[in-house]
């Protein structure tokens, strides 16, 4: 009797054992995270009309998500910067339009460009507080103050995990930012202080980098810390992950044309990506026909207010 006993002990403590190893090897694993990404959309709010590769607007990028992921719970939406287009009152109106569907749509967390910054903090802080935008920019600073002008990162619960966003500008010369009461200070820097304080406190770490691809690339190895960059300026589009150290690198092109989208999870705290591409959001991606209503509003009181009409 008492060997049964000891080899039903035996067994009962293999049990607890393994059971106890397999929850803490998957305590961590709560889903695929999606991450979509836009930038340098330059104002787009429909497709561009383009003669090669017609594609993009409002519409698609939210048609696209929705046949992804019905749900936000384990989803992040980003935009890297320069949703501005110039500074003609026609494109500022339609940019004001945009803003407000991004809002619509949900976006998470929205990086200033120059492009963005031209148009002054007035509008900036207007648009912010009318429709609740997710600004952040952690080496933008108001020159009078001498201050950040937006937040410089948020803090996203996804999947149970914390997910730390922070956002920096190109540093390089820019009357834009200059004759619009800005400066940008050195991205690396401001990258270092950002990776470090929310390597501290979250799981994740993305940052929103308006620097270019090279410099990006160069970011990477120069700051640890960073899990995903997403980079923009100029038109660079990266159609897969680029891999810089432990950093995931991708750039979805301008004019709104692609949308970015990498998949991943965390196991024993450490991100893990699944995978990685840019998005056409060309004629196959079926329209969400409330920004397809969303858009033509827009026509129709551009169209009204060049006729003189109410």
């Amino acid at each position: 009797m008492k060997g049964i006993f000891k080899f039903r002990q035996f067994f009962l403590s293999l049990f607890l054992c393994l059971a106890l190893v397999g929850v803490d090897a998957f305590a961590d694993d709560k889903g695929d995270i999606d991450l979509f990404f836009t930038g340098d959309v330059h104002g787009y709010i429909a497709q561009c009309g383009c003669k090669v590769n017609p594609a993009g607007g409002l519409s698609r990028r939210s048609g696209y998500m929705k046949s992804v992921r019905t749900d936000s719970d384990g989803r992040l939406l980003l935009d890297c910067g320069d949703f501005g287009s110039t500074r003609s009152e026609k494109e500022k109106t339609k940019v004001a339009h945009l803003l407000k569907g991004m809002s619509m749509m949900g976006y998470d967390a929205i990086n200033l460009g120059e492009k963005d910054l031209q148009y002054g903090a007035e509008f900036l802080q207007s648009a912010q507080k009318e429709h609740e935008l997710p600004f952040i920019s952690a080496n933008v600073y108001d020159k009078k103050s001498g201050k950040l002008f937006a937040k410089p990162y948020v803090i996203k619960q996804i999947n149970g995990h914390k997910v730390g966003i922070f956002g920096i500008e190109t540093d390089a010369a820019n009357p834009r930012l200059v004759r619009s009461g800005f400066e940008a200070k050195d991205p690396v820097a401001a990258a270092k202080e950002m990776a470090e304080k929310l390597g501290q406190k979250c799981d994740v770490v993305v940052a929103l980098a308006h620097v270019g691809l090279a410099k990006a690339k160069e970011l990477a190895g120069q700051v640890t810390g960073i899990d995903f960059i997403v980079s923009g300026y100029r038109w660079d589009k990266t159609y897969s992950p680029v891999t810089v150290g432990e950093t995931v690198i991708m750039q979805s092109g301008t004019q709104g044309k692609y949308m970015g989208h990498i998949t991943f999870n965390l196991k024993n705290n450490k991100a893990s990506m699944v995978s990685g591409k840019l998005v056409n959001l060309n004629s196959k991606i079926a329209d969400d026909q409330r920004f397809t209503d969303f858009v033509d509003e827009y026509d129709a009181a551009t169209k009204s207010k060049a006729s003189g009409t109410n």
